[in-house]
C-alpha cells in the first residue's frame, strides 16, 4: 500500500494494523455476505414478483428473499460501523502514541493532537509527520 516510507513510520502502522485486524476480519466476512446476499435476493424478489404467478409459495418464497436481503443490508450497514471503530481505533492509537512521545515537547504533541482531531481524513499524514519530526529531533 505505501512505497518508499522509512521503518519507523512501518512500524508504527503494523502497530495499528495489529490493533485493528480482528475487526478488519470481521468487516471481510461481512462484506463478502452482503456483496453476496444482496444481490441474490434482489433479483429472486423481482422475478418472484413480477414474473411468477400469485400463489401461496410465490409468497413465502418473496418473504424468504426479503428476510435475506434485510439480512444482507445489516451485514452491510455492520460494515460501515466496523469502518468507523477502525477509524476510531487507529486515532486513538495515534494520540496515544504522541502523548507518550518524550521528545516533542507538549506545545507540539498538543498541535499533534489537535490535528489528529480536527482533520480526520488526513490522519495517517499527519502522524507520519509526527513520526517524520520525532526522528529529526532524535537524530540530532
Amino acid at each position: 500500500m505505501f512505497t518508499n516510507i522509512p521503518r519507523y513510520v512501518e512500524r508504527e502502522i503494523e502497530e495499528i494494523q495489529k490493533l485493528t485486524l480482528p475487526i478488519m476480519k470481521k468487516t471481510r466476512k461481512y462484506s463478502f455476505l452482503a456483496i453476496l446476499i444482496i444481490p441474490i435476493s434482489i433479483v429472486n424478489l423481482l422475478s418472484l414478483i413480477f414474473f411468477t404467478p400469485w400463489s401461496q409459495e410465490m409468497f413465502i418464497s418473496t418473504l424468504i428473499f426479503a428476510v435475506v436481503g434485510a439480512l444482507g443490508f445489516a451485514f452491510q450497514k455492520e460494515v460501515r460501523y466496523s469502518a468507523k471503530e477502525i477509524h476510531k481505533v487507529s486515532i486513538a492509537y495515534m494520540k496515544e502514541r504522541v502523548e507518550k512521545s518524550r521528545v516533542l515537547d507538549r506545545h507540539r504533541q498538543h498541535h499533534y493532537i489537535e490535528l489528529l482531531s480536527t482533520h480526520p481524513t488526513r490522519t495517517l499524514n499527519t502522524f507520519q509527520q509526527f513520526l517524520e519530526e520525532e526522528n529529526r529531533q532524535i537524530g540530532l
